[in-house]
């Protein structure tokens, strides 16, 4: 049987879900924009660095 807490206890396995969520969340930033956020709304409800948000967003 597959042990999939001790899977969830490597690094790997930690890195990569954090990846994934940062991701998830970059993926959001233009959606966000669209429906009017400001730049530094989106960083603060996504915990985003500001800068990775407004290269994002440019044009």
């Amino acid at each position: 049987m597959l042990n999939l807490e001790g899977i969830k206890q490597t690094r790997f396995y930690q890195e990569t879900f954090e990846e994934g969520k940062i991701e998830g969340k970059i993926e959001m930033i233009p959606l966000l924009h669209e429906l009017g956020l400001s730049a530094e709304q989106i960083a603060d409800r996504l915990q985003l660095d500001l800068i990775i948000v407004r290269q994002k967003i440019q044009p």
